[in-house]
């Protein structure tokens, strides 16, 4: 196309604008310090940040979750390396009395957890377990897989590591193995003893 011109005006042919656009940017681009490697490294540094904000939560969890996979292995190792001889002997009569301290340290771990413990009735202690009954099954999901935390206080106020376990089923003592559980009849409201 030929330029127009129509008194003052003058209109340019799309090949004049597209020369002076490219000028321009050449001019701009040979003032600054660019290159194809920093214009790479800035994007993927914009994609991972996106990547992230967007699956953070979810693989910050999946590590939460295996680290504490980790710790619970490493506690394992930790109860079966213990040798036997320096845990105290302590008996369902012992741990019922110091419940209310368990619940206590308990609380300062977790007071959703202390709560829930606060309502649980001590049915059998051995060397290595101790078993809760919860009046309500609700109660035994919310606090199976917090027991940790009752592990931990009962190895803080008792000095010794056992495993937890918690049931909601009403158990009557086993005749055939005594000491198995406790004599006395679970209460109807174990939170009051």
């Amino acid at each position: 196309m030929s330029a127009l011109k129509n008194g003052d005006q003058t209109t340019a042919p799309d090949d004049v604008i597209k020369a002076a656009v490219t000028d321009a940017w050449d001019f701009w681009l040979s003032q600054r310090e660019v290159s194809l490697p920093e214009l790479i490294q800035a994007a993927t540094k914009e994609a991972v940040r996106e990547w992230l904000d967007e699956r953070g939560p979810e693989l910050f969890a999946a590590a939460i979750r295996e680290a504490a996979r980790a710790a619970a292995i490493d506690a394992a190792t930790q109860r079966k390396i213990s040798p036997s001889d320096e845990t105290p002997q302590l008996g369902l009569a012992e741990v019922r009395r110091a419940w209310d301290e368990v619940t206590k340290a308990t609380a300062k771990k977790s007071k959703r957890v202390a709560a829930i413990v606060r309502a649980a009735w001590v049915v059998h202690v051995d060397d290595t377990q101790v078993n809760l009954y919860v009046p309500s099954s609700v109660l035994e999901k919310l606090l199976r897989p917090e027991l940790h935390y009752v592990e931990k206080a009962l190895y803080e106020t008792l000095g010794v590591r056992w495993t937890v376990s918690v049931t909601s089923q009403r158990t009557e003592p086993n005749a055939d193995r005594p000491g198995e559980t406790s004599s006395a009849p679970l209460p109807t409201n174990p939170g009051v003893a």
